[in-house]
């Protein structure tokens, strides 16, 4: 009888391991049934060192995007100096005018210097102040002065500014002073009142001043400005030329201006003349 109860409690003592060691078993684990915490142990080790790895993969990858980028960036980063001089743009360079010599307008170390402009690789740099006109450049007065026409860039100024002569001040026209490259200024720069825009050209039956000034229209019947006369007309007939420099010989021409009298017409003109006999003659 007692060998019987001995049997039915190891059979029960077996089938409760076996169940307790079940688990352990459909988990995949690499433990025993006799040890499943030896296999749950290897298995969060290797899913921990998985995880890890998986946690550095990330890392690298994250590091190589970043440098990528920082690569990309052509104003970030060291300048590699070995590279400068070779014409192309490289990172962290402002210049490469394909050497490495300071004072052209790109430095031994490819940065950009003042008062230069460096458009393209490979190409030499332009210098705004040389007395040259350079390609980007709407005029150079041989200086880097802003407010005299030309400014620090050598851009043409607002204001009625011309720069016709490079490495030459520029002229004003609108100032009423007439420079070297003027013929005209009659203190605007409006065209149609005796002075081109430009200050370049003397309108038609216009005269202007030599040293500036309001200019004159010539047959308007009134002298002015430098005018010798004006009979009211701008034409080759009567007494004062087409331009109102002068009068015609046999005319005389009223100061103020008006129409001229012709001495020899046996007419006396009251104003001009006291007498007329029909020639030119004084006897």
């Amino acid at each position: 009888m007692v060998g019987r109860q001995f049997l039915s409690v190891a059979f029960i003592c077996g089938l409760t391991c076996m169940a307790l060691a079940l688990p352990a078993c459909s988990g995949g684990g690499g433990g025993s049934p006799s040890d499943p915490d030896g296999g749950e142990g290897e298995n969060n080790g290797a899913n921990a060192g998985d995880n890890n790895g998986g946690s550095q993969g990330n890392g690298a990858n994250g590091d190589s995007d970043a440098g990528a980028n920082n690569g990309a960036d052509n104003d970030a980063g060291p300048i590699d100096l070995t590279k400068c001089g070779n014409r192309q743009a490289d990172p962290g360079e402002q210049c490469d005018d394909g050497d490495r010599d300071s004072g052209d307008g790109c430095s031994a170390t490819c940065q950009k210097e003042e008062g230069f402009t460096c458009t393209s690789p490979g190409a030499a740099c332009e210098e705004c102040g040389n007395g040259i006109v350079e390609s980007t450049e709407t005029c150079d007065d041989k200086d880097r002065d802003s407010g005299d026409g030309c400014s620090s860039t050598c851009q043409l100024e607002a204001g009625g500014w011309v720069c016709p002569v490079a490495g030459e001040p520029c002229e004003q026209c609108g100032d009423g002073v007439v420079d070297a490259q003027e013929l005209c200024d009659d203190g605007d720069t409006i065209s149609g009142n005796g002075c081109a825009a430009d200050c370049r050209s003397v309108e038609m039956n216009y005269s202007c001043p030599a040293a500036g000034g309001p200019c004159e229209l010539c047959g308007n019947g009134v002298v002015g400005g430098d005018e010798v006369c004006d009979e009211g007309n701008a034409t080759i007939e009567g007494g004062c030329t087409f331009n109102c420099k002068a009068e015609e010989a046999g005319w005389v021409c009223p100061a103020a201006g008006g129409a001229c009298t012709q001495c020899g017409d046996k007419i006396v003109n009251g104003v001009l003349e006291q007498c007329d006999d029909g020639n030119l003659n004084e006897n």
